[in-house]
């Protein structure tokens, strides 16, 4: 989780508040001295009586320091401390990001937007990335936004399908998933829509899969992982390898169990 860095004046603000905090405390403390004369009736303690009250009030203050700072800092984080991003929000930093390990963006699901014409193999792109964060360490796919962070929309995308609007992009996406990677994958997928620019994006949160997905591309079993920036296609004797250091045994015994 990214921390937030305060700002200057933030910081300056809360030691302004101490500082008027303490002022404050010192008047009220020497107020009470002068309203109730407490330095006299230390004539008539003995010693003991005299230390005592001494080590009480010295107790007395630490107690109402600690209570008072620490309410200071709790309003002063209240106003100036993290608060909860909006979905929007979260996209809009999500963009602002690399394409990473765990991060990929796609400009459409199935609209070329060089060639601007329909092209099917775009899916299969978009079905190989989901597929290698489900076998890494999960990942977030932006649909509708280039790698090179242009907005270019799902609206052609949309008027490709029968059913022209997001229910329809997300019917066909949903169904293009079950086709190549299995209808038990869809639990580990979080699907969202949002408008920017005025137009359309989508977001897919992919976790990371408890066991091993493979991917049929043409009819044939294919396994993709995602490393480094990109989604790497890896060969059965790099796979079989991977698998062993990627998921522990008795996850994998479990998970033979159940089947």
């Amino acid at each position: 989780m990214d921390r937030k860095r305060f700002k200057l004046n933030e910081i300056w603000t809360l030691l302004k508040w101490i500082l008027v905090y303490e002022i404050s405390l010192g008047v009220i403390i020497t107020l009470l001295n002068l309203l109730f004369h407490i330095e006299a009736l230390f004539h008539s303690f003995t010693y003991n009586k005299y230390i005592s009250y001494e080590l009480f009030s010295l107790f007395a203050l630490f107690v109402i320091e600690l209570l008072g700072l620490t309410q200071l800092y709790l309003l002063w984080y209240k106003k100036y401390g993290e608060k909860p991003l909006s979905k929007i929000e979260l996209l809009k930093k999500l963009i602002t990001k690399s394409e990473s390990k765990k991060v990929e963006f796609k400009s459409s699901l199935r609209w070329d937007v060089e060639k601007n014409e329909y092209n099917k193999e775009l899916e299969k792109a978009v079905i190989k990335t989901i597929s290698g964060f489900l076998n890494a360490e999960g990942g977030s796919l932006v649909i509708g936004v280039s790698d090179k962070k242009v907005v270019e929309g799902l609206e052609k995308d949309f008027q490709s399908l029968p059913k022209k609007n997001k229910d329809g992009f997300e019917n066909h996406l949903v169904q293009i998933i079950r086709n190549h990677l299995g209808s038990q994958i869809l639990r580990l997928l979080a699907i969202n829509f949002y408008k920017m620019e005025d137009k359309s994006i989508c977001t897919l949160k992919i976790k990371r899969s408890e066991e091993p997905v493979f991917t049929n591309i043409n009819g044939n079993q294919e396994f993709f992982v995602r490393v480094g920036n990109s989604t790497a296609s890896l060969s059965i004797s790099e796979a079989v390898s991977y698998v062993k250091n990627h998921w522990k045994p008795q996850e994998l015994s479990t998970l033979n169990g159940k089947h």
